[in-house]
């Protein structure tokens, strides 16, 4: 999926900031998936950062003075927190940022609204705020998932404002993984019968 969104980025991006020192902001919910994200990136000699409150200071400076081509920070941050939204209109942030993305964007719908219960208190309310982002930085947004439903599509155009759009669609299948649910007797000769065979498994079995 990545290389499909770069080569879209660079088509409508201009070419005058990607001939800078572009800023790619990726919102994202969880804190231990920005750290495992950043170190990917980090591998393969990307500059990034997260924002977080176990960041170090030092760090923290430095995504404010828009040396990172990639900053991992959460909803929250960039709409309830007055330190970040300052660096969002910022003059760094406003000339060169070239792109927003919602990670996991699914969690609009299961964190940002109650649509099955309208007395119960969103998880995460900034999730069905996530639009606003849009008065901040006039650029691009991408909305990456592999678990939408077409309903759970239907709300993430819908709050984010999604007029027209480019919808890339990959399967999630992944060949080398297989699944089976098979009844069995004796069931621990089985199993251990498997393990035998397969380098790599998961069982999950309600008694042996």
């Amino acid at each position: 999926m990545a290389p499909l969104v770069h080569t879209w980025m660079h088509q409508n991006v201009s070419p005058d900031l990607w001939a800078k020192e572009p800023i790619l902001l990726v919102i994202s919910p969880l804190l231990a998936l920005m750290q495992d994200q950043v170190k990917k990136l980090t591998s393969v000699g990307l500059k990034e950062a997260y924002v977080g409150a176990e960041q170090e200071p030092e760090t923290l400076r430095d995504i404010e003075e828009g040396k990172y081509s990639f900053v991992f920070i959460s909803p929250e941050s960039t709409l309830s927190t007055e330190r970040w939204r300052n660096v969002l209109l910022s003059d760094n942030y406003q000339r060169d940022v070239i792109g927003l993305a919602v990670n996991e964007v699914h969690c609009i719908a299961e964190w940002g609204t109650s649509t099955n219960n309208k007395n119960r208190s969103s998880f995460r309310a900034c999730y069905s705020r996530l639009n606003e982002n849009r008065s901040l930085l006039e650029v691009p947004f991408t909305a990456l998932t592999a678990t939408a439903t077409v309903k759970t599509k239907e709300q993430i155009y819908e709050i984010l404002e999604f007029g027209s759009l480019k919808e890339i669609v990959e399967s999630p299948n992944k060949f080398n993984v297989g699944y089976s649910v098979p009844k069995l007797e004796n069931s621990l000769s089985i199993v251990e019968n498997l393990l035998s065979k397969n380098k790599t498994m998961f069982a999950y079995i309600q008694n042996v």
